[in-house]
C-alpha cells in the first residue's frame, strides 16, 4: 500500500464479507466502516440517504476490538510454526469429511479434556454469532472481554460444554493420532494450515477498529 494510510476503509457487503476484509487489511490500522448490503448486518451501518454527509462530517464513533492469535505447529516437527490472526474465529477441523479427530484440550495450565469430534471453534465476541452459534455455542455481547470455545459435532458422551472464558485465557489443543486423523486450522477464506499437530489460540496484542454511525 503506497502513500499515507487511509482515514477510513469503507466496506460494502454483509457481515461475512466485512470480516474477510478486516482479516486481510486490519494492519492498515484504519477504522472499517461497513455499509450493510447483506442480510443481518451485525457489524455494519445501514445505508441511508445522508450517509455520505455523515461520514464527511465525522458523525460516527470508532470502537477498538482485539484479535485472536493462532500459533499452529505442523506434523513435520522441524521447530517451525505458522502464525496468523483473526477478527472473528479460528477453528480446528478434520481434513476428512468422513472421519472425526481426537483432540486434547488445555486451558492455560489446566488439562481440561480429551474429545472426539469434527473439530473445535474458538471465537471472539464479534464472532460468537457465526460458526460458534451454528455449532450451539453461547452468543455474547461484542463489548465483553471474553473468548468463546465450542466443540463441533462432538461424539457422545460430550466432554466439552460450550465455554465462555476471560480474554486472558490461552487455549492449547493437541491433535492425537495425527498419522490416521489429520487436521487443519483455519479462519474460512482468510488462511488455512493443514496437517497440524499442536495449536495455541490466545488474545493477540494487535487490534482493529470499527466505525459505527451515531445511533447504530
Amino acid at each position: 500500500c503506497l502513500g499515507a494510510p487511509p482515514d477510513l476503509i469503507i466496506v460494502l457487503g454483509g457481515d461475512g464479507f466485512t470480516l474477510k476484509v478486516i482479516n486481510k487489511y486490519w494492519s492498515l490500522q484504519a477504522p472499517f466502516f461497513g455499509i450493510n448490503f447483506g442480510t443481518k448486518g451485525f457489524l455494519l451501518n445501514e445505508d441511508r440517504q445522508d450517509i455520505e454527509s455523515m461520514i464527511a462530517d465525522g458523525k460516527y464513533k470508532v470502537y477498538e476490538f482485539p484479535l485472536l492469535k493462532v500459533s499452529a505447529f505442523l506434523v513435520v516437527d522441524d521447530g517451525n510454526f505458522c502464525q496468523q490472526v483473526s477478527a472473528n474465529d479460528i477453528y480446528i477441523k478434520s481434513l476428512s469429511a468422513s472421519q472425526a479427530i481426537r483432540l486434547r484440550v488445555k486451558i492455560n495450565d489446566l488439562d481440561l479434556c480429551e474429545l472426539t469430534a469434527d473439530g473445535l471453534v474458538v471465537s471472539t465476541p464479534l464472532g460468537s454469532t457465526a460458526y460458534n452459534l451454528s455449532a450451539g455455542g453461547a452468543v455474547v455481547h461484542y463489548s465483553l472481554p471474553v473468548i468463546c470455545v465450542k466443540s463441533l459435532n462432538e461424539v457422545w458422551p460430550q466432554q466439552l460444554p460450550s465455554l465462555v472464558l476471560p480474554w486472558d485465557m490461552k487455549i492449547s489443543v493437541t491433535v492425537m493420532d495425527t498419522k490416521k486423523r489429520k487436521a487443519l486450522v483455519s479462519c474460512g477464506e482468510s488462511f488455512s494450515f493443514e496437517n497440524v499437530s499442536y495449536v495455541v489460540i490466545e488474545k493477540s496484542p494487535k487490534t482493529f477498529f470499527l466505525a459505527l454511525l451515531e445511533g447504530e
